[in-house]
């Protein structure tokens, strides 16, 4: 069986990330490290939340270019540090955010919402009240897609990052001066 280590970065966990990957300190035998990116949300706290400008944001995506015994990936919320820190990524590996375009939340009181982060509901949809294809139709899931689509028009490497999370702009791990967001 093959194991995969889940690792939510933060404030408070990405010194011990950068550490353990300068020094290959992971179980040996290991598949996978996936970085998860800290969210505000549920038990999450601001307080926690990376800054794009934070110079260890820079040195842990420098250790995600590095090569190592192992696999590294990390969830799409990711993806607009990997283009703006890293150089040895390749561009078809980056998966930017699904939500809405490719994939859905369905809650257990059968709200459909784009993102499962979505934690005010702002693009809910009643299940109760519309089916499956309808919500994903509809005008909420309409919006927040028009929110990556619009969303720093200028940039060069807007292709591959799609401006990043429309529902929490505080976690794109970008500082870019074409970082443009629609509302």
């Amino acid at each position: 069986m093959k194991t995969n280590i889940h690792y939510v970065l933060g404030q408070n966990s990405i010194e011990e990330a950068i550490e353990r990957l300068q020094k290959n300190d992971f179980p040996k035998g290991i598949n996978a490290v996936i970085f998860l990116l800290h969210k505000p949300v549920g038990q999450g706290t601001a307080e926690n939340v990376l800054l794009a400008d934070d110079s260890r944001v820079k040195d842990f995506f420098a250790q995600i270019d590095a090569q190592h015994t192992f696999k590294v990936g990390m969830d799409s919320c990711h993806v607009p540090g990997a283009v703006n820190f890293c150089g040895n990524i390749h561009p078809a590996s980056l998966d930017t955010c699904e939500g809405g375009r490719f994939s859905c939340y369905i809650s257990a009181d059968m709200q459909m919402t784009p993102c499962s982060f979505d934690q005010e509901r702002k693009y809910e949809v009643s299940l109760r009240t519309y089916i499956i294809e309808e919500a994903w139709n509809s005008l909420e899931f309409e919006n927040f897609r028009n929110r990556m689509k619009g969303a720093c028009p200028a940039c060069e490497k807007r292709e591959l990052c799609m401006g990043g999370c429309p529902l929490m702009r505080e976690i794109v791990l970008c500082s870019r001066s074409t970082k443009q967001y629609i509302e």
